[in-house]
């Protein structure tokens, strides 16, 4: 992805070169039925059949061009070609941190003041971003994790709200919080301590630990908006096992999402056998697709790994009814297969008395709803089910004993 200095025309060069740098038709790839591509605005002008293979099983299309705050200029045209082809459509958006309100330029001579848009210097939601210390507000003007998390947050508002448009500018009847979405790690983009040609000049101030701290909070800012505000149906992350180690530093703190592994030039063959032999990254474990590059057809395909989903009963198997008490909750946990790992913000389904309930799981992988107790005694089923998403659908089965009291 590109870095602050050619974002103001990453846009433009990507639409111009998009539309004429493919004229003869795609090469042939091996696709399974359950593969899918990813395109952004590298893409621009391939939306048609003669420079743009079918699309896959799934479709997982960039909302920003690049970067923060920036637009695909050929989101419409890219949802459609999705659409056209009835791909399950899914959306990335692009992730960073450059610290603000400005940088120092190492790209000019000499150095030069880079201001950085969009920096939430002033706001005071969804948290404070202030002074740090106003005695020196100079060298510590608005660079605090608070202004971090503001800037991840607000961000991913801006291409939440980018792509609601775009989905009616494309004539979807569904909104885009109803597909899963990915926040996607570059190592090209500006991140705090990571980037040697715009730097922030407060970083001689601060620890590595300090420095990790607010790439981590700006990361969890997009994370708590796309899943707690937005609520889209799954948010994933997507990033090198590389990028993920020096930029997040290891942080197993978003574990409890799936995962989308890129490889790079290789075969099906090749992307398969990673689903298995893979470097745990986010501390999820397994992951949920595996990216490489057909250099062919001169596009990314991702493989399906299809881990496995896991639900535990996590209530009382007994209850009581009252005059006073006429309700009681029903719990279940959702993991992936073989570990402790519970997944966050999925929907779960729970059936009683042939009504369905359905809640979505928090932090852990913990899902309740609120049931009415029946008027007789009696020991009557629980079905909790997960449906298909990138884990395998899971069931179980149980009951609850209801006594009168």
């Amino acid at each position: 992805m590109k870095k602050l200095r050619a974002l103001a025309i990453s846009a433009v060069v990507g639409a111009i070169l998009g539309a004429t740098a493919f004229i003869a038709p795609a090469s042939a790839l091996t696709l399974g039925a359950t593969d899918g591509f990813d395109v952004s605005y590298p893409q621009c002008g391939r939306t048609t059949a003669a420079t743009l293979p079918a699309p896959g099983g799934f479709s997982i299309i960039g909302v920003d061009g690049g970067r923060v705050y920036d637009a695909n200029p050929c989101l419409v045209a890219q949802l459609q070609w999705a659409k056209a082809g009835n791909s399950k459509i899914q959306l990335y958006v692009n992730s960073g941190n450059p610290g603000g309100p400005s940088l120092v330029n190492h790209t000019t001579s000499p150095a030069s003041s880079y201001t950085v848009t969009h920096w939430p210097s002033g706001t005071s939601s969804p948290k404070v971003c202030a002074a740090e210390n106003p005695a020196t507000a100079n060298v510590f003007e608005s660079d605090t994790i608070a202004c971090a998390y503001d800037y991840g947050y607000l961000a991913a508002q801006s291409s939440y709200q980018r792509a609601t448009t775009a989905f009616t500018a494309a004539g979807l009847s569904y909104a885009p919080n109803t597909v899963n979405w990915w926040i996607d790690l570059e190592e090209g983009n500006t991140w705090r301590s990571h980037d040697l040609e715009f730097t922030h000049p407060n970083d001689g101030n601060l620890t590595q630990a300090q420095l990790d701290a607010r790439n981590r909070a700006s990361m969890l800012g997009a994370h708590d908006y796309l899943v707690n505000v937005a609520q889209v149906k799954q948010l994933g992350f997507y990033g090198s096992p590389n990028g993920w180690t020096s930029i997040m530093n290891t942080t197993t703190m978003f574990r409890d999402h799936p995962y989308w592994y890129p490889i790079g030039a290789a075969s099906r063959s090749d992307a398969l056998a990673k689903c298995a032999t893979f470097r745990n990254v986010s501390g999820v474990g397994q992951p949920v697709y595996v990216q490489y590059v057909d250099t062919g057809a001169d596009i990314d395909v991702s493989v399906r790994c299809n881990p496995a989903s896991n639900l535990t009963y996590a209530s009382a198997t007994s209850a009581t009814r009252t005059s006073s008490a006429t309700t009681t909750t029903l719990s279940a946990r959702l993991r992936t297969a073989g570990s402790s790992i519970g997944l966050h913000g999925q929907n779960v389904e729970f059936v009683f008395r042939g009504k369905t309930y359905t809640a979505r799981t928090a932090a852990g992988g913990l899902a309740t709803v609120t049931v009415p107790l029946p008027a007789q005694a009696g020991n009557f089923p629980v079905t909790v089910r997960y449906r298909y998403n990138t884990y395998l659908a899971t069931l179980l089965t149980t009951s609850l004993s209801v006594t009168l009291g």
